[in-house]
């Protein structure tokens, strides 16, 4: 914890302003958000009404955990939780991150909560912001489980250099959800992602998040929909943050795991579309616009209801093939994996590092019934510990190789 603040929220309750944001909260579900706040606490805007606009939205949301971005000034983070009253905790990271992340949450769904990085070794692909990983154990009136939760803030800006540091950043943070330590466990990944999922807006072609989009029986982002309508979350300078049609920028998305899809509740996921008119009369240089005031990004929430399913655990590839060790094992040159499929469907293999960097694509294409074998050239690597991550049919698995010298 020595890199992290936990703060506790002091007993004082402010009075309430009017409600000028709908609530979001529902007592038997849980709601998480994503919000990036435009340097919190900068100065860039009316310092003091851009705090008391964000007190309001925590407040008068009723969301339970919001993952949140662009935090520039700590003190005015502590004491925007201090605001809140004893009902909210928060955490910030406080290492020498220009723009720092955090998390906040109501005491009366998470019980108890750690904090920590992640990918630390992947910083400067995360425009040297790497995320932050809160553990919260959750509890509902019938439900309690424990989900992770991390907030992530992606390179930004345009170009083909941070179009390929957001991609390997996705497959860092792909690897570790992965195999790493968060397999199989039910995680939610609340950002800005500074770009779209469904294609990129900055060079074209391919999204960053690309393979997370094609592995769709363990990933999903929940908020697709906001972008394939056309519906921005970046919002600039623009007062009803609308480019027009085809130009607008849905930038904060949520990811979740399979764990949680029989949890969460279909087409919730939204934009606050409400808080463009919640703050009109407060003053500022454009008559109080939510973006001249309070952010130029537009939060994106979501709901899970445990009540109408648990999280599930992913299905195991013994059930669907058979895979034997690799051959040579070390290897100088190449390695042979074989494999036997149950059933056709798609497959597809690439080899990590231990870091969790993709390092070669070995395979991708649908495969039929019966027995395999998939090359797995090494020549050229240097000496120690590798990876296969094989996807099949209804499962994966992953397969160690070490490279000889």
């Amino acid at each position: 914890m020595a890199f992290f603040a936990i703060l506790l929220a002091a007993a004082f309750v402010p009075t309430s302003a009017a409600q000028n944001v709908p609530s979001k909260g529902q007592s038997a579900t849980l709601e998480v958000a994503t919000w990036n706040m435009l340097f919190f606490g900068s100065g860039d805007i009316d310092e003091a009404q851009q705090f008391e606009n964000a007190r309001t939205v925590f407040e008068q949301s009723e969301i339970d955990v919001w993952g949140v971005q662009e935090i520039r000034d700590k003190s005015d983070f502590n004491r925007l939780i201090d605001s809140l009253g004893a009902g909210y905790e928060g955490a910030l990271a406080t290492g020498n991150d220009f723009l720092r992340l955090g998390f906040i949450w109501r005491t009366d769904v998470v019980e108890t909560a750690s904090v920590e990085h992640i990918l630390t070794d992947s910083r400067r692909e995360f425009g040297n912001r790497a995320p932050l990983k809160l553990e919260a154990d959750v509890a509902l009136p019938d439900t309690s489980l424990t989900v992770t939760f991390i907030t992530l803030h992606a390179k930004a800006s345009d170009g083909q250099e941070n179009h390929m540091r957001r991609s390997d950043a996705a497959d860092a943070l792909k690897s570790r959800l992965d195999f790493g330590s968060l397999a199989g466990k039910p995680v939610v990944v609340l950002g800005d992602y500074n770009d779209e999922v469904d294609g990129s807006v900055h060079v074209g072609g391919d999204s960053p998040y690309a393979d997370f989009r094609t592995d769709d029986e363990d990933y999903r982002f929940v908020s697709l929909p906001i972008e394939q309508n056309d519906l921005g979350t970046f919002c600039g300078d623009s007062d009803d943050c609308d480019f027009g049609r085809g130009n607008n920028r849905t930038y904060d998305h949520i990811l979740i795991t399979n764990e949680l899809f029989s949890a969460y509740v279909d087409d919730s996921a939204m934009r606050y579309a409400a808080l463009l008119d919640a703050f009109d009369g407060m003053g500022g240089d454009c008559d109080g616009e939510y973006v001249c005031t309070t952010s130029d990004h537009l939060p994106v929430f979501a709901r899970f209801d445990f009540a109408g399913g648990t999280p599930v655990a992913p299905a195991d590839v013994l059930a669907e093939a058979r895979v034997e060790a690799p051959f040579p094992n070390p290897a100088h040159a190449r390695a042979t994996l074989r494999y036997t499929l149950r059933r056709s469907g798609a497959v597809t293999a690439a080899l990590y590092d231990v870091l969790g960097r993709r390092i070669r694509t070995l395979a991708s294409g649908r495969q039929a019934a019966g027995e395999h074998a998939l090359s797995v050239p090494v020549e050229g690597l240097p000496a120690g510990a590798y990876f296969v991550r094989l996807r099949v049919p209804g499962g994966r698995a992953v397969v160690p190789v070490t490279v000889g010298r």
